[in-house]
């Protein structure tokens, strides 16, 4: 009897010290975050009118303001903000602490006087593109194991007791640069994100640099944004 309950301790030990390994090793990632953390992300825009050109950049300010409990489930409260305050956007993240993944955006726009508010809510452990608004969001999940391929099945409500299903595919592979502008990044290779319909379109492309809160570059159909170097 003490013999085998031996061999179970030591499985779980063996258990233990192997995952402990795989979080620890080069090949996987997941950002860190501390309350007060803050950064800035510049973002471009496609033009309505011409193709192949952008906007002038927006900057928007990220903070973690907090955290927090919803019901049982404890989330980052991160808010979002641009630099200048003439967008007349602002808005507050919710990310899973657990596991790092979006749930929620709330969103105020001043309109012609008015303030107008939008709530977007997400499932757990999928990736996410952002979506009605200009502040990037699109959010893989984490850890990012390179290389690694997945597939995840997305559930959304498209109106009153309706839902429709989708499938995304999330790739992740370790790339030698950063796309866009030059980073001061000594830490090389990048873990790169990318994740596509089950047509294969690109949703969105992100890369990520160890030790950094935030992709140091991404882009979606709707914009392109980079981490700004403080």
């Amino acid at each position: 009897m003490k013999n085998g309950f031996r061999m179970l301790v030591w499985v779980a030990v063996v258990v233990l010290l192997c995952a402990s390994s795989a979080t620890g090793s080069e090949g996987v990632f997941s950002p860190v975050w501390r309350v007060g953390d803050s950064w800035l992300v510049k973002t471009v825009y496609p033009s309505p009118v011409a193709d192949g050109e952008w906007s002038a950049p927006l900057y928007w300010n990220y903070r973690i303001a907090g955290r927090e409990m919803e019901g049982t489930e404890e989330r980052y409260v991160v808010d979002v903000s641009e630099q200048t305050g003439r967008v007349g956007l602002k808005a507050r993240l919710f990310y899973r602490c657990v596991d790092g993944s979006l749930a929620g955006v709330d969103m105020e726009k001043m309109s012609r006087g008015k303030i107008i508010s939008t709530t977007l809510v997400y499932e757990k452990g999928v990736p996410v593109v952002s979506e009605r608004t200009l502040i990037p969001c699109d959010t893989p999940v984490f850890p990012l194991v390179a290389p690694s391929s997945s597939e995840y099945r997305i559930t959304r409500a498209v109106g009153e007791g309706m839902k429709a299903e989708k499938i995304v595919r999330q790739d992740v592979r370790r790339v030698a640069e950063a796309e866009g502008p030059s980073f001061p990044v000594a830490e090389t290779p990048f873990f790169e994100v990318r994740c596509t319909d089950d047509k294969g379109s690109i949703l969105f492309l992100q890369r990520w640099g160890s030790g950094y809160p935030w992709p140091l570059y991404g882009e979606n159909k709707n914009m392109k944004y980079w981490l700004v170097a403080e």
